[in-house]
């Protein structure tokens, strides 16, 4: 008994993902899928098969986690990356696989650089940026600050193993620079504007098919709503208000940007994992928008998107 057929290395995690058990001799045989710390996900029960194929992608998908935090300039081990190892278990024999590792993406991944946005940005002085990296080997990163073209101040890491990673920018930490770079052993992967932006922006960001947590600031406004939800019941005096359930829809404009662009950002609609950067942090957000409104200029165009807080606010009500 082997598994003749396992999925290589840092695989998308969002689509099937298919394993091959192959030359079962015996009777019966119980697949259990363990998480990267060996706890386990779930399992799948054969009978009278001498190979079996199986899906693991809807046992894997449980155990990702998706939460970006705002911090300093820094590089980390991303909690993206999902790994599990499988136990294929018979009467007389136990078969452990070696550990595999998933990224969350639906496309495979061929650059280190993981993004579906152009690696020319604007940053806010005091804004952030988290990119993700796919390291199949060492290599060396570099964030440069430039003041008028003159690099006066870099932050160096180093990757020692493969994996993937997530490299916050917070360009706070590069005082009064004009231009940020991102370096790959010396080679430029992605190039910052920094410049102010209007209080009225707003930060959105959102997990990606490539399996990034991109960034986007919408320059407008264009309404913010409020729905309220009562609930009510009827008694001896009519009808009585039991509890008040707030939501408030904020609707963006983004500006106007090249038409591969808003494709990307249309990906806003279809993510599982969305929030808004605030003072506070990153906050969950639900897309309210349930079809694309573009708005079409030439060879530019612009998206308009609804999101509203995951949880309605609510509010009892006694008289």
């Amino acid at each position: 008994m082997f598994f003749s057929h396992l999925p290589e290395a840092l695989s998308p995690l969002f689509g099937r993902i298919d394993c091959t058990l192959t030359d079962i001799t015996a009777p019966e045989v119980t697949l259990r899928i363990l998480d990267g710390e060996g706890a386990l996900l779930g399992t799948k029960h054969f009978v009278g098969q001498s190979e079996v194929s199986f899906d693991i992608a809807p046992y894997l998908r449980s155990a990702l986690r998706c939460n970006p935090t705002p911090s300093t300039t820094s590089l980390v081990r991303s909690e993206r990356m999902v790994s599990c190892s499988l136990e294929a278990v018979t009467e007389a024999e136990t078969l452990i696989s070696e550990r595999l590792t998933f990224i969350p993406a639906s496309v495979v991944a061929t650059d280190r650089l993981l993004t579906t946005l152009p690696i020319e940005r604007i940053l806010d002085p005091r804004g952030v940026d988290h990119l993700t990296i796919r390291a199949d080997a060492p290599f060396n990163i570099q964030v440069a600050g430039y003041i008028r073209g003159e690099e006066v101040i870099t932050q160096r890491f180093s990757v020692s193993e493969a994996g993937l990673y997530d490299l916050t920018i917070n360009a706070a930490d590069f005082d009064r620079v004009d231009e940020l770079a991102l370096l790959f052993g010396g080679r430029m992967v992605a190039d910052y504007v920094v410049r102010e932006r209007s209080p009225r922006a707003v930060t959105l960001a959102w997990l990606s098919s490539a399996g990034s947590i991109e960034h986007y600031t919408f320059p407008r406004r264009v309404s913010l709503e409020s729905e309220v939800e009562r609930i009510e019941g009827y008694g001896t005096e009519g009808y009585e208000t039991a509890c008040i359930a707030l939501q408030e829809n904020l609707t963006l404009d983004t500006a106007p940007e090249p038409k591969e662009v808003i494709a990307a950002l249309s990906e806003l609609l279809f993510s599982p994992c969305v929030w808004q950067l605030t003072a506070e942090g990153y906050q969950p957000r639900r897309v309210v928008t349930k079809r694309l409104s573009y708005c079409d200029c030439g060879s530019l165009a612009t998206l308009r998107v609804t999101v509203a807080a995951n949880k309605m606010e609510e509010r009892l009500w006694s008289c």
